[in-house]
């Protein structure tokens, strides 16, 4: 059943985003650290994903309600911001949080965040109530950090 499930989020969020600007191979090819994060909202109100790295960002955003949309930017991550966002992430603590939540599944909204250490991944899907808001806790100070700098990022 979750991989079923896995499967069809999987295939909504390659049809809602489908536009890929860097490939995979290309943007990990000799990165250790890679911080992915996004949100996917039901009834086609949209998704995005943010691939940061050390030293380059890939941002996606797409949504069908009520007007088509779709953003794609591509750009550099200066390393003062790579390096605040850095310090910001306890990776063993990070790791530690069991949170897979699927509002997204009753038209509801998902926030996402994928951390990539060498060989390590690990994800967190929440949504913006108290109780999931209080399991993510632990790492508030590196979700808002990255949030910060998204905002950076796609404001330039």
């Amino acid at each position: 059943m979750r991989t079923l499930f896995t499967l069809l989020v999987s295939l909504i969020l390659f049809t809602a985003c489908s536009e890929d600007p860097v490939s995979d191979e290309a943007f990990y090819a000799g990165k250790n650290l890679v911080i992915s994060s996004g949100f996917i909202a039901g009834w086609g109100a949209g998704c995005d994903s943010l691939i940061i790295s050390n030293d380059q960002f890939s941002y996606v955003y797409g949504a069908s309600f009520p007007e088509p949309e779709s953003i794609n930017k591509n750009g550099e991550v200066l390393a003062d911001d790579w390096n605040q966002l850095v310090s910001s992430l306890d990776f063993d603590t990070f790791s530690k949080i069991d949170i897979n939540t699927c509002y997204v599944c009753a038209d509801g909204t998902d926030y996402w965040v994928t951390v990539r250490l060498g060989v390590q991944t690990h994800t967190i899907r929440y949504g913006q109530n108290e109780n999931d808001l209080a399991t993510v806790a632990p790492v508030a100070g590196f979700l808002e950090q990255q949030e910060l700098l998204k905002a950076k990022l796609l404001a330039d």
